[in-house]
């Protein structure tokens, strides 16, 4: 049975709406900028005159609501900022712990990366030397000589194995 009568609340008495104030301020030149917003253009100076009254009055309706929006978020953008500042010492000192532990890490990871760029160039270099021993074996294999043949198609997948390697290593 409360449904018939609800509970009063803040704001329960409807207050105006400030937009609606200040359109219901300017809703004649409003209706007035309609008409002559039809796409006929102006002939002559009088309507000229009438179109930059207008103009000028729906400036004024626009700043009039613009500072109406600003009055109206000023509160809200106030607590706003106080919980933003509320947060940013706990933020800033998260980001301070973090810098430290990058630091704190950065000289054994930088010895890591040298140490794996060393181990990925020695691999380069060796699959390199396999596969130039490779070439000058098959240069040099008598076509003829079948030992010298194996030796030089050995030479060659151990190349290719190196080469493996050498991308493995990246």
């Amino acid at each position: 049975m409360n449904d018939m009568n609800p509970r009063a609340v803040v704001g329960g008495n409807n207050p105006p709406d400030p937009i609606d104030e200040i359109n219901a301020s300017f809703e004649a030149d409003r209706e007035e900028a309609a008409n002559w917003t039809d796409g006929a253009p102006v002939e002559n100076e009088a309507q000229m005159k009438a179109v930059d009254a207008l103009r000028k009055s729906m400036r004024e309706w626009r700043l009039s609501l613009e500072k109406g929006q600003k009055a109206a978020t000023a509160p809200l953008r106030a607590v706003y900022q106080a919980e933003l500042d509320r947060w940013k010492p706990t933020i800033e000192d998260a980001k301070r712990i973090e810098g430290c532990l990058v630091s704190t890490v950065d000289a054994f990871k930088r010895k890591l990366k040298a140490e794996k760029e060393a181990a990925e160039r020695a691999a380069w270099e060796a699959a390199n030397k396999a596969r130039r021993e490779a070439e000058e074996k098959a240069r040099a294999a008598d076509a003829s000589n079948l030992e010298a043949q194996r030796e030089a198609q050995a030479a060659k997948e151990a190349a290719m194995e190196a080469e493996k390697a050498a991308q493995a290593a990246k």
